[in-house]
């Protein structure tokens, strides 16, 4: 099994790493910034007998989704499946028409 897990250091994605981690597993794990968190899953996932890469990477910018991909595929040589789950916040304002809502 060969994973892509975005959102991977905290909360359910990390929830969801820790799950599939297994011999043979092979988990691109992906966070918007390198950070302890992301450091401390990927230990536990190899821990666990999984083959980890971690990844960053800042998904709002449109050619970093396919730079995780690459990056996962050249080491696994390849992806059975992608776990979208990271969060991106863009900033929204309704229309003033919404008001009456």
């Amino acid at each position: 099994m060969r994973l892509l897990i975005t959102g991977a250091s905290r909360g359910l994605g990390r929830a969801m790493a820790l799950r599939l981690a297994r011999p043979g597993a092979q988990l691109a794990l992906c966070a918007s910034a390198p950070s302890p968190e992301l450091e401390s899953i990927a230990a536990e996932c190899v821990a666990a007998g999984a083959t980890v890469l971690a990844l960053t990477g800042d998904l709002s910018l449109p050619e970093v989704p396919q730079q995780l991909i690459d990056g996962a595929v050249g080491r696994f040589g390849g992806l059975d499946g992608v776990v979208s789950n990271a969060g991106i916040s863009i900033s929204w304002t309704p229309p003033p028409s919404s008001a009456r809502l």
